[in-house]
């Protein structure tokens, strides 16, 4: 299954997972995939135009659903383990050809020759993809055989804690270019189960 095919499932997927959440168990099409992932409002946003309800990967397509979207900006992702050839600096300065692995794990932000971490690049686009309509970024991901993960960013993490305490549940927040938490999105589900009263 290409990474197009798969993307699209996880989107699917990720869908009715927040209808459901949204509306406790009772439907699940509450939300759905934005056409083209994302990409009519990114082409649109090149010409300058703004596109209502297509930012990020999930739109409403239920009226009861908009409250979410007027506040969150969801990217979903799921894949991105690879490998390809690549060059990097030995302690002498010489260059080296290595296979470069991408990987999912939270310490390559640290330790990694990679360019850039997995997480760290699809939060920013996330982060960047919100910014153009005003919203909090949402990064919804799943690393290949493991679960889903929501990650949103510190402050934002913050203000639900006011709201509704502490999670009971395991939970990281990492400190790159951004401070974001991530944690099990049943997991965020448990902790939240009515966002709205974020949204008063």
């Amino acid at each position: 299954m290409g990474s197009k095919s798969k993307g699209g499932n996880f989107e699917r997927e990720t869908a009715v997972a927040l209808s459901l959440w949204w509306t406790q168990g009772e439907r699940d099409d509450i939300f759905w995939r934005t056409q083209n992932s994302g990409g009519r409002s990114t082409m649109r946003s090149k010409q300058r135009k703004e596109t209502e309800g297509q930012y990020g990967d999930i739109a409403a397509t239920d009226p009861s659903g908009k409250l979410l979207l007027d506040n969150w900006c969801i990217e979903c992702k799921t894949g991105y383990a690879s490998s390809k050839k690549g060059e990097v600096l030995t302690k002498d300065g010489t260059k080296k050809s290595v296979k470069l692995i991408t990987n999912w794990c939270v310490l390559d932000l640290i330790d990694s020759k990679q360019a850039g971490a997995v997480i760290e690049i699809l939060w920013e686009q996330a982060y960047h993809q919100a910014l153009k309509n005003g919203t909090q970024p949402i990064l919804i991901f799943r690393r290949p055989r493991m679960s889903p993960c929501i990650a949103f960013n510190l402050n934002y993490f913050n203000y639900l804690t006011k709201l509704f305490g502490i999670p009971d549940k395991n939970r990281i927040i990492v400190r790159a270019s951004y401070s974001i938490v991530i944690m099990s999105l049943s997991d965020f589900f448990d902790w939240i189960p009515d966002i709205r009263r974020a949204f008063k």
